[in-house]
């Protein structure tokens, strides 16, 4: 009796699991706002990027809005910057060919057309503390592209 209501148990959490869970994944990303342009708020948060010329940035939460619990938070950015600037951050990234990080859509038409150069390092220059963040440098564009994730 015992493994029977078991299974059962199981079996229901597992139909109710494969419902709720196909209707929208984790990386889900909610805007909160607007497209933006002001550099400030993305500065405070990566002092790496002052002094760039300009930027075209959203943000928002990823995965399901209704969930409870803390939510995970997004920025993607399309920055421009002075040719002394971008060189600082290409000098010792052992940046090699690569693809930009898919970005919301809402910046998507921003994007140059590459070539795009990429690294680990330079990832991890955007990613201190709890920041998780993917970088791409269209050097002839002079545009870097970042896309993060935080709490």
């Amino acid at each position: 009796m015992r493994r029977a209501l078991t299974g059962v148990v199981v079996a229901l959490l597992a139909v109710l699991c494969a419902a709720g869970c196909s209707a929208e994944t984790s990386s889900t990303k909610n805007v909160s706002g607007d497209l933006r342009t002001d550099l400030e708020t993305v500065v405070s948060r990566f002092p790496v990027l002052a002094g760039a010329s300009s930027i075209d940035w959203v943000a928002g939460t990823l995965g399901i809005r209704e969930a409870p619990g803390p939510s995970l938070y997004w920025i993607d950015a399309v920055v421009t910057l002075d040719d002394d600037h971008l060189e600082r951050l290409v000098a010792g990234s052992d940046l090699e060919p690569g693809d930009a990080p898919e970005v919301h859509e809402l910046i998507a038409e921003d994007l140059p057309a590459g070539p795009y150069l990429r690294s680990s390092k330079l990832d991890s220059t955007f990613s201190t503390g709890e920041y998780r963040s993917t970088v791409a440098i269209d050097q002839d564009a002079g545009v870097l592209v970042l896309t993060t994730v935080f709490e």
